[in-house]
């Protein structure tokens, strides 16, 4: 029997999901408990706009969601959007809170709690699109690094080849250039036998094998390099 594949979500998602559904669960939970659902019922453009006011951070949240899902970001990085969330979260509400404490109370209770509430989502909302541009700056920057390492590396390994190439070209061919040279010589002398001859034939044509396999080495050398 085929089991069902499992779709795991990373921490980051999660949290993000959770945010938004937490805060829908808010805005449902006050308006019941203020009896202010009712104001929102009435066909009138101020309850329209309510209602899209409250719906909004609940709707991003859930978007920072699914950017998390589809992103081709540094997996890392993700944890900073909660991070930024939740701070713009709270530092929005802390500075309604307090202007709300300073101000004259003309506002009922429940509209204090009220500007609180959409405080608070529009401070998260805040973060989730202030901790992407962040995310993707971040990432941008990490990207950009790693195309100056594989820059350095390659021109690290160019130089690499280069001198190789020229020590093959400078010393190991020269030399053996020069072993095929006396080999000859040796082998053009009318005093040496036939075993020595032989000798001798056997050593420049292993030097002329030489030459032709450097030769080979530096072709390949220079595709690389160029």
């Amino acid at each position: 029997m085929n089991s069902i594949p499992r779709v795991e979500m990373p921490a980051p998602q999660i949290l993000m999901s959770l945010l938004g559904v937490g805060f829908t669960i808010a805005y449902v939970l006050f308006f019941y408990n203020s009896g202010a659902a009712s104001e929102i019922g009435k066909p009138s453009l101020d309850a329209y706009i309510e209602v899209l006011l409250l719906g909004l951070p609940t709707v991003v949240l859930l978007m920072g969601a699914m950017w998390i899902h589809q992103t081709e970001t540094d997996s890392e990085f993700h944890i900073s959007l909660v991070v930024w969330t939740i701070s713009m979260a709270v530092m929005f509400s802390v500075a309604i809170g307090a202007a709300l404490s300073v101000i004259e109370p003309t506002l009922t209770m429940e509209e204090q709690l009220l500007l609180l509430l959409l405080s608070t989502g529009f401070g998260a909302s805040a973060g989730v699109v202030v901790g992407i541009r962040s995310i993707k700056a971040r990432h941008q920057q990490r990207q950009h690094d790693r195309s100056l390492e594989r820059e350095r590396r390659t021109e690290a390994k160019r130089s690499q080849l280069e001198y190789l190439n020229q020590y093959l070209r400078h010393e190991v061919l020269n030399e053996a250039n020069k072993i095929s040279g006396y080999a000859s010589l040796l082998r053009e002398q009318a005093s040496i036998d036939d075993d020595m001859a032989n000798y001798l034939e056997t050593v420049c044509q292993s030097s002329k094998e030489i030459e032709v396999f450097i030769q080979s080495i530096r072709s390949i050398l220079d595709d690389e390099i160029f």
